[in-house]
């Protein structure tokens, strides 16, 4: 990933809770629903055919939407789409929110 200085705020990811974890609306993460733990900072990039997430539990987990691969992230402002080209991270803030960054790319 690269440094600080090329990172970019994309917005605030749109979420559902379990109570404990999270999950991208609409969105699963190897089968589950609800993935993402506070605290965890979750690197997500293409491999060429699907987006992977890594990050908490997960190495290279397949991100998909009805079981096909995911072409947008659902953002409280919209739909956010990924360029196959570039890095994302995305992490908890103090607040309780989601922001994703494009990291590289």
């Amino acid at each position: 990933m690269s440094d600080v200085d090329a990172a970019m705020a994309m917005g605030t990811l749109d979420t559902v809770s379990d109570g404990v974890r999270d999950g991208l609306a609409g969105l699963r993460l190897d089968g589950h629903a609800y993935w993402m733990v506070p605290g965890d900072v979750y690197a997500i990039r293409h491999d060429g055919l699907d987006w992977l997430v890594s990050g908490g539990v997960w190495r290279d987990a397949r991100l998909t939407v009805g079981g096909q691969p995911v072409f947008r992230v659902p953002m409280t402002h919209g739909g956010e789409a990924l360029w196959t080209g570039a890095e994302y991270q995305a992490h908890c803030t103090i607040s309780g929110d989601w922001e994703l960054w494009r990291v590289a790319g």
